[in-house]
């Protein structure tokens, strides 16, 4: 599995969305992201196939239970993303859906790609350091793959990752968010991307083709 975060240009206020490129094996039933390095409190990322299709949705989860779906953040697939014999690919942006009150603070929060009850990304700081978990379970998929919101059994795939944010920012972001890839005299910020065995860096492209 390969995770890869792509972040707008950095900004004051700071950015609230982001894109995400997560690459699995099409043996995996299904897949999952924590964007803060836990599964309780944080915001979640399920993901799996249904023919060829990509099934990608946020998740919540107060405990290590099974995640509730997540109404917060906007999901979007971008065209570059693809399934086929071997893998999915799948390259999305994450952005601010809407506005939640939270009765029991008596706040109205944004619940969105970056800050989220009781957390948020890289602890706020997106020139700082993130640290990512991925999942993923090969011992069974979800109980109706053609719902977003579907139940899942417990992942037997487990590992994490610390990405530097300082080096995810990209001048070229609205050109990825459009579908395209930025030009070849762009200036692109070098990003780590975590794999199930190992950790690798190399320039993001926008997207990555799956093989």
């Amino acid at each position: 599995m390969t995770v890869g975060v792509i972040l707008p240009p950095v900004a004051n206020p700071p950015s609230d969305e982001y894109i995400v490129n997560f690459v699995v094996p099409m043996s995996n039933g299904w897949s999952g992201i924590s964007m803060d390095g836990k599964m309780s409190n944080s915001l979640l990322f399920t993901m799996w196939p249904n023919d060829k299709q990509i099934v990608l949705g946020t998740r919540w989860a107060d405990a290590h239970v099974l995640p509730s779906p997540y109404p917060g953040p906007k999901i979007t697939l971008l065209p570059s993303s693809q399934v086929n014999s071997t893998h999915i690919n799948a390259v999305f942006r994450c952005q601010v859906n809407t506005f939640y009150t939270v009765s029991r603070t008596a706040l109205t929060l944004v619940q969105n790609c970056t800050v989220w009850e009781g957390g948020s990304l890289a602890s706020g700081n997106l020139t700082g350091t993130a640290d990512l978990v991925y999942v993923g379970s090969t011992m069974s998929g979800p109980e109706n793959p053609s719902d977003v919101n579907s139940s899942f059994h417990i992942h037997d795939i487990f590992s994490s990752v610390t990405v530097d944010l300082s080096q995810a920012h990209s001048d070229s972001y609205s050109q990825y968010v459009s579908g395209g890839s930025a030009s070849s005299t762009s200036t692109r910020p070098s990003s780590c991307f975590a794999t199930h065995s190992s950790t690798t860096c190399s320039a993001p492209s926008g997207s990555q083709s799956s093989s």
